[in-house]
């Protein structure tokens, strides 16, 4: 029996697009419409919505091979905003409906937030949210697990529903414990640290 071949072995690869390929820089939003997915290429992605008082919640962080767009979610006003630079492929709904394994896979990456940020600990909060970026972008290095997506103390704090203040002195304490250190912008997950080793 021969092998696979890569669109065989990934449906996505063989959707039905609209239009060619795109591309937006880091910190920009994609056009949102009712019928219209986006498939991300290259770069990472993240879904948040505004509140009434004006914070953020940060409903998802997507990157290559995951699909995003208004057909997926709920939320209002929903934004999705490039934390790198992106490139994605639109997909129109009428075309295309995501099988059952991609709207498993969305809802289970949004459940395991759900999961994370119930913890009423700020410190596990945080510990539990940089896990779940280890297994989503995680990069084995020799010392621990590269978060390979870049984000700011505040995109951390809205993933995790605390305060930039309360993130930025968690990680300096993490980084004191030595369970967390920087490489260049990024984040690496010590890989003798017990909290977390098992986990990645």
């Amino acid at each position: 029996m021969s092998a696979l071949t890569e669109t065989q072995a990934n449906p996505i690869l063989s959707l039905p697009v609209a239009a060619p390929s795109k591309m937006f820089s880091s910190r920009t939003s994609l056009p949102l419409k009712k019928d219209l997915y986006w498939l991300i290429k290259s770069g990472v992605v993240r879904s948040i919505c505004y509140l009434e008082d004006g914070s953020v919640v940060t409903l998802g962080i997507w990157g290559a091979g995951d699909v995003v767009g208004e057909p997926l979610s709920m939320a209002q006003p929903l934004i999705i905003e490039t934390i790198s630079s992106v490139q994605v492929e639109p997909i129109t709904a009428t075309e295309w409906q995501p099988p059952a394994d991609v709207l498993l896979s969305y809802w289970q990456q949004t459940e395991a937030l759900l999961l994370i940020r119930a913890n009423r600990r700020a410190d596990a909060v945080l510990q539990g949210v940089l896990k779940w970026l280890a297994c989503r972008f995680g990069q084995q290095i020799e010392r621990g697990c590269l978060i390979n997506v870049r984000l700011t103390h505040q995109d951390l704090a809205d993933l995790c529903g605390l305060t930039r203040v309360t993130v930025t002195r968690l990680l300096g304490r993490f980084e004191e414990e030595g369970l967390i250190y920087r490489l260049s912008r990024q984040l690496v997950l010590a890989q003798e640290s017990k909290h977390w080793h098992y986990e990645i």
